[in-house]
């Protein structure tokens, strides 16, 4: 029998050995490992490594959303599972864009020899991941697609519009 799911408040108290965060995501890994299966969830955040959802397992997650926090954490054959269920896969596209996107306002202030303060920072980080969470989730829902696959379409269409306006394709 897997033990219980931790809750929120148990997680800011949930500690490894060592002192790290890692506890939740390990004991999710352990789960898939062991039982094969999650207990019944809200949202389920996969932060700790690549490949935790396969096709294989994906039939027994039981949570009604899921974040990929690190890199691959689904693949594609476990996405479309997922998606077959009713079950959101939030890609680590979207969901790790944040620090890159705030790597990108270091440089333009820096080019620009500007200072942005934290809060208009998180606006605009706000403003840019909220435009692109809603760009990828129209798209997914207009084509009926996996998010997986509106962000993808999504971006290669940003990269052809960018091309096409610089005269540079085709």
């Amino acid at each position: 029998m897997p033990p219980p799911a931790i809750g929120p408040s148990r997680l800011l108290h949930q500690q490894h050995p060592v002192g790290a965060w890692a506890v939740p995501v390990l004991r999710f890994h352990h789960l898939f490992r062991i039982w094969g299966r999650t207990d019944d969830c809200d949202g389920l955040v996969l932060a700790a490594r690549e490949d935790q959802i396969s096709a294989e397992n994906a039939p027994r997650v039981r949570a009604r959303m899921i974040a990929e926090g690190a890199n691959g954490p689904t693949s594609l054959e476990a996405d479309e599972i997922l998606c077959e269920r009713g079950i959101p896969v939030l890609p680590d596209i979207l969901t790790n864009a944040g620090g890159v996107t705030v790597s990108y306002f270091e440089w333009v202030q820096d080019l620009g020899r500007l200072f942005w303060t934290r809060d208009e920072i998180r606006a605009k980080l706000e403003a840019k991941l909220s435009d692109a969470f809603d760009r990828v989730w129209d798209l997914a829902e207009e084509r009926r697609v996996t998010l997986r696959m509106g962000a993808l379409v999504a971006g290669i269409r940003e990269v052809s519009d960018a091309l096409e306006a610089r005269g540079i394709f085709p």
